[in-house]
């Protein structure tokens, strides 16, 4: 005796994988759904057999890119087709922060700060702040420097999707020194007590002690009489 055996309440689904940011066809993508599962092929096209008919979840995956679901509706003995696209997971991030002299805690506009290992560079506001966008996540090195500072560097992790602050201190350059020295007799060689010593071109001048010595502080840097 022969009996018609009722076909199984199963379908088909099917689809192409994508690139959400260039519409590229994505490779070696998991194509998951009710425990059954497919790879992309090169052309990124995947099929899931036997399905269990009725509203199933499709869950899609590939490295580098945002895991993804869908609901579709699997009909008996029908192929229905669901197409996907991912996006790339982010993988630079930002770098805001502040740049401020060390002498007054105050912002220091026009300074520079630059990423060493891709040289991206930005310049600050008059409010002394800054912003380094789509650097690499990782650890990265920085360098601020301004006219009239020493140049200063130091590391940052930067994570990616995120963005991190930080505050750069600068010392003002040295821009004066001092003199010192003691004042003679030529001839003699005795310590000359109440001699006047002055710098040229500046208001500076001193006088010198009971032990002929003198020193004078703020002296611009440079050559001078």
């Amino acid at each position: 005796i022969f009996e018609d055996v009722p076909s199984p309440n199963v379908g088909n689904i099917t689809g192409t994988v994508r690139n959400a940011a260039n519409n590229q066809t994505l490779a070696n993508a998991t194509v998951t759904s009710s425990g059954i599962s497919a790879t992309t092929a090169s052309n990124g096209t995947y099929t899931l057999n036997n399905v269990p008919a009725g509203t199933r979840t499709v869950s899609v995956a590939a490295n580098g890119f945002t895991s993804q679901q869908a609901t579709v509706s699997v009909a008996v003995g029908q192929t229905v087709t669901r197409d996907f696209a991912l996006s790339p997971l982010p993988t630079t991030g930002n770098i805001t922060g502040t740049v401020v002299s060390t002498a007054n805690n105050q912002a220091i506009p026009n300074a520079t700060v630059r990423v060493v290992s891709t040289n991206q560079t930005a310049t600050t506001a008059a409010n002394g702040t800054f912003t380094l966008s789509n650097v690499p996540a990782g650890t990265q090195t920085l360098t601020a420097s301004a006219s009239g500072f020493n140049s200063v560097s130091g590391t940052v992790t930067v994570i990616a999707g995120q963005t991190i602050s930080i505050l750069a201190t600068l010392d003002p350059t040295t821009t004066t020194g001092a003199v010192t020295g003691t004042v003679r007799n030529a001839q003699t060689g005795q310590v000359l007590a109440g001699a006047v010593v002055a710098i040229s071109g500046t208001n500076l001048s001193t006088t010198t002690n009971s032990s002929g010595v003198y020193t004078l502080t703020n002296v611009p840097a440079g050559v001078r009489t």
